[in-house]
């Protein structure tokens, strides 16, 4: 959208006066200055955290936090919240309590969260979300728990934001319905409650492609890095999984569920890995539950990601029943449910 002056000024863009470097907010043009051009610090509004055992600085607390587990002396003192089982720290209440749930329940009874249980087997959380997610697994429940439905095609949500989006993808018409903000494309009729699916949608465009910014998702993100090795990903569960392969002498530090083979030592905390990784034990694979069958033909799949490929690859014209998000090109047919594999298919139009 920078190519275009009647829009940029909607887009908020900030430059940086010193290297012409774009950047969405002033928090993130503040945080570059400071690593780049720390002789300018005095153009700088927002609050400014400094280490006291070395130079670092940064405006973002969270990631003074982070940084002060380098320093041994500091680490210890520093604001955490310390599991008495097992020391592992975490910066709020709720994450400890959520550890406590999975990984010590015999001691359940000293989490402070409101503690939300399945009424069909012993799962339990603090986090409301993750309870209604736990709930499609149960089908007898799946029906009728709460969720919202599309009028017009049935279809249901687990948010009110999800429903939004399918209106204005599969239902146009009705937009008046959308009680979320929309944000529209400026260069076509493109439209979506998901500000980031915006951003998504703009690499469509090669007019704008190349000068949209970018570096705001690096700052999404760094929320989810890694304080053994600064790796950063884009979801904590990536996060977790990561500290569970590449650092397992903290495996107690992750709050995420661990699905642990039982005849080797792998574990993850993702459920269709530990599917794949069964296979590899003959004494297992035949009769590993794929338990996700496509309704159109015979082919099952361990995760609902995998069946939604399946189906936009050999049942295209039932693509209307996916609730999931879906990545189409505007020059081409392709379509696709994962994010990565539709940017580099965008290179191909360039």
């Amino acid at each position: 959208m920078l190519k275009h002056p009647e829009t940029a000024d909607r887009y908020k863009f900030i430059t940086c006066a010193l290297c012409n470097d774009t950047f969405k907010d002033k928090r993130a043009l503040d945080g570059h200055t400071l690593e780049k051009h720390p002789d300018s610090i005095g153009s700088i509004s927002n609050k400014i955290y400094e280490c006291t055992h070395c130079a670092f600085k940064t405006v973002k607390r969270v990631e003074l936090t982070r940084h002060s587990l380098k320093h041994p002396e500091a680490a210890d003192s520093y604001e955490f919240k310390t599991c008495i089982h097992c020391n592992a720290k975490y910066k709020y209440k709720i994450h400890l309590d959520e550890h406590t749930l999975r990984q010590h329940p015999e001691y359940f009874a000293s989490v402070t969260y409101k503690i939300h249980a399945c009424i069909q087997c012993s799962y339990k959380t603090v986090m409301k979300a993750n309870l209604e997610v736990h709930m499609l697994k149960h089908p007898e429940t799946a029906d009728s728990f709460k969720f919202s439905t599309c009028v017009h095609c049935n279809v249901k949500f687990k948010r009110k934001i999800s429903l939004d989006n399918h209106i204005l993808r599969l239902h146009p018409e009705y937009i008046a319905s959308v009680s979320s903000k929309i944000h529209e494309c400026t260069l076509c009729a493109f439209k979506t409650v998901i500000k980031p699916d915006l951003t998504d949608h703009m690499l469509k465009h090669p007019e704008t492609a190349d000068n949209y910014e970018f570096i705001t998702r690096v700052d999404r993100f760094r929320s989810n890095t890694c304080i053994h090795c600064n790796a950063i990903f884009k979801r904590k569960p990536s996060l977790h999984d990561h500290i569970v392969r590449t650092h397992p002498e903290y495996i107690t530090s992750v709050s995420s569920k661990i699905h642990k083979c039982t005849h080797c030592t792998f574990k993850t905390i993702k459920k269709p890995e530990l599917a794949r990784h069964m296979l590899k034990h003959p004494e297992t694979a035949d009769r590993y539950n794929f338990s996700i069958p496509c309704v159109h033909c015979s082919a099952t799949f361990n995760s609902k990601q995998t069946l939604i490929g399946h189906m936009l690859r050999r049942h295209p014209n039932f693509s209307g029943s996916i609730s999931t998000k879906i990545y189409e090109c505007l020059h081409c047919a392709y379509k696709v449910n994962k994010r990565d594999k539709f940017l580099k298919h965008i290179l191909k139009h360039r």
